[in-house]
């Protein structure tokens, strides 16, 4: 926040600069700029910019009464303040070249953004008429594009949610860090929008062109033929909040909410766990100590999904690097670890030549992981499956990979390893669902379709194998109890009701909960109502309790859900496992 406020004191400083003198003298070019027109007390006022970008700009003002004549005015003051931020107001005052005319030469726009000019008239013997304007600045060398007509509500900003779960999560991630699934093997990576869409990066215009017309030099497609306008401003809407620098500011109109819901915050222990936080895997070991840093990953890589062995000695985790500023392809690399318990002898046992590495789960020997896979080559024979979401078997003695199941991640075993879950991804590229096979990935069946859910996370088996809990967005609606209703379609009253509810998500994390089901695909049962963003669940060794986390902090409850509590605040997306 420090630095806002240090670019919020600059900007003033420019702005009392173009206060002092930064002003034309004299008759000087008309600026051949963007024009806007609006009236106001009989008068016809014309703002023209030459051109709607950061810099020392020219503005021209024309005033003319209602038979189209040059009014007599006696003095023109122009007034700059920011839209999307409290910059301020600053003010100058217009000098003459002709009756009703009048031009400023100035850097009177500071960041890019949106920003009201107000052209304040004073006539002889008349009030002063202020006549408002509002022009998108943008970033030298970009479009300024049009303005967002849509207002910043939770409406808006959930329509823009739902659009961006759809269409967006494959290629930037369900957090928006350009890590989804599909996007990477692509070149350019997909954007970050937690660096791109923060405020004074570009304009809502400019976001809107890119979405319609493709973003150029890349893979970014064009949209214009499968989204409206209204659905591409949605869009906008939404991830502007990626780039919200207090991840609890809300839209404009929506109550504060934090992830956790109305889950109570309790002092207690830590149980004995392995965990991803800030980067690095950490441990507690369930006395109420403070948790111990186990890695020192180097700057800007970061580990996750930590799990132990099945016989507790040992931590596997994924570590992901950044691609090297000299690298032709900016993409990063992923690496598998494995290291003792108490953090020692930390080894790299897998790093592709390519490609990432996600959720993987251990053989019951404790001799293999089964591990999901994107662009990494696994000699599948042919280029197009190199570049696949695969579900491989790797051999920790060998080092072989052994690809099992095509565009699946998130890969679950067992505790006796006879059954395999994993989520598998449809052809249209975003629709996931939940499925079962043998562990080797054959006899796959689908528990739940994507119909009712908009995404799953992590599915985990308890520890009998009788159910398995996961993550979703979305869902059927529920009772009190969690258990779904199977309700007749509802009347016009309720789905225009729906239609102006508010969001219930919070933040830019999408609202996940925690659900589960039957390995026979029966008894569907929403286990929270917390709206975290992506909740990994956890199990004790007799399998009495569960502990989960998410960004919003680590949990404890019990296997159905019940006596949920916060007991830590800190969280983190990287996964936990409960030590054996």
């Amino acid at each position: 926040m420090r630095s806002w406020h240090i670019f919020a004191i600059v900007a003033i400083l420019i702005a009392g600069i173009a206060v002092g003198g930064w002003l034309l003298r004299g008759t000087q070019p008309t600026a051949t700029g963007i024009a806007q027109t609006a009236q106001a007390n009989g008068l016809n006022v014309t703002l023209r910019i030459d051109e709607q970008a950061l810099g020392t700009r020219v503005l021209d003002v024309a005033v003319t009464n209602a038979a189209g004549q040059a009014a007599d005015v006696g003095e023109l003051r122009l007034r700059f303040s920011m839209l999307d931020m409290d910059m301020g107001i600053s003010e100058v005052v217009a000098q003459p070249t002709g009756k009703g005319r009048f031009q400023a030469r100035g850097q009177f726009f500071s960041m890019v953004g949106s920003w009201q000019v107000d052209a304040v008239i004073a006539q002889v013997g008349q009030s002063e008429v202020q006549v408002p304007f509002t022009v998108a600045i943008a970033a030298p060398g970009e479009a300024s594009g049009p303005s967002n007509p849509l207002p910043n509500d939770a409406q808006t900003i959930l329509a823009g949610q739902k659009l961006y779960i759809a269409n967006c999560t494959p290629c930037h991630g369900a957090s928006g860090r350009g890590d989804g699934p599909a996007g990477t093997a692509l070149n350019p990576r997909p954007s970050d929008f937690a660096q791109h869409m923060v405020p004074g990066k570009h304009t809502d215009g400019q976001i809107f062109l890119w979405i319609k017309h493709g973003f150029p030099n890349s893979a970014m497609p064009v949209w214009d033929k499968r989204l409206t306008d209204e659905q591409i401003w949605q869009l906008v809407r939404y991830l502007r909040t990626f780039g919200q620098a207090n991840p609890a500011l809300q839209p404009t109109g929506q109550p504060a909410q934090s992830t956790g819901g109305n889950v109570p915050t309790v002092k207690a222990a830590l149980p004995p766990l392995v965990f991803a936080r800030r980067g690095n895997i950490w441990h507690s070991d369930g006395s109420g100590s403070a948790p111990a840093q186990l890695t020192q990953l180097p700057e800007g890589d970061y580990g996750e999904y930590p799990s132990f062995a099945p016989d507790g000695k040992r931590i596997a985790f994924i570590a992901i690097a950044p691609a090297p500023v000299t690298a032709t392809l900016p993409l990063p690399s992923a690496t598998f670890y494995i290291m003792n318990a108490d953090g020692s002898q930390l080894q790299p046992v897998w790093k592709p030549s390519e490609g990432l590495l996600g959720l993987f789960t251990w053989a019951p020997d404790g001799q293999s992981v089964y591990i999901a896979t994107n662009g990494v080559p696994l000699g599948l024979g042919d280029t197009s499956a190199e570049r696949q979401l695969t579900i491989a078997k790797f051999d920790l003695a060998s080092g072989k990979a052994t690809p099992l199941v095509r565009d699946a991640l998130d890969p679950a075993l067992a505790r006796d390893g006879t059954q395999l879950a994993f989520l598998k991804l449809s052809p249209d590229g975003y629709t996931m669902s939940l499925r079962v096979a043998a562990p080797d990935g054959s006899g796959a069946r689908e528990l739940i379709g994507g119909q009712d859910f908009q995404g799953f996370y992590a599915p985990r088996f308890t520890p009998d194998g009788k159910k398995i809990i996961f993550a979703g967005i979305g869902g059927p609606k529920t009772d009190a109890q969690g258990k779904p209703i199977q309700a007749a379609l509802p009347s016009l009253f309720d789905r225009m009701a729906n239609l102006f509810a508010p969001a219930t998500a919070e933040a830019h994390g999408l609202p996940w909960d925690l659900w589960e089901v039957n390995t026979d695909g029966t008894g569907l049962h929403r286990l929270t109502s917390f709206y975290e963003d992506l909740p990994m669940v956890a199990f004790s060794p007799d399998g009495t309790q569960a502990a989960v986390m998410g960004l919003g902090g680590i949990y404890v409850m019990k296997p159905d859900g019940s006596d949920l509590q916060r007991i830590d605040t800190t969280g983190d997306h990287g996964g936990l496992d409960w030590a054996r």
